[in-house]
């Protein structure tokens, strides 16, 4: 199944397998059917992945306090908040060291409309 918006319905069909993923104020939801149309009866709660590896456990539990806004998540240069070595992607292996990253994400605004993938 393929996230969907909040208002989204819920479709097993051949070409169109969706679900909402969060719900109008961007709480995750736990999906209730696989693609096939059984019951879904994975994790209770969300996955959280980062580009650069595996999260570390207490980045999960940052994150996890807050959901929406990851407030917790205390990351930076010092605390990648990630496993050494754990990276998917072989030409990144570590934070951007050059403010790059840091200044074009202070730049986008915080996401407040949860219904379209527009918002």
């Amino acid at each position: 199944m393929d996230p969907g918006d909040a208002d989204d319905l819920t479709s097993t069909g051949f070409n169109s397998q969706t679900t909402p993923s969060v719900n109008a104020d961007g709480t995750p939801l736990r999906p209730t059917t696989n693609a096939n149309g059984t019951p879904y009866s994975g994790p209770q709660v969300p996955a959280y992945g980062n580009v650069l590896g595996q999260l570390s456990a207490e980045a999960i539990a940052q994150i996890e306090a807050d959901p929406i806004n990851c407030s917790q998540y205390n990351f930076g240069m010092s605390n990648t908040g990630v496993i050494p070595g754990t990276n998917w992607d072989a030409n990144r292996k570590n934070y951007d060291t050059s403010g790059y990253v840091d200044k074009f994400s202070n730049m986008m605004p915080l996401p407040n409309y949860y219904s379209t993938a527009m918002g």
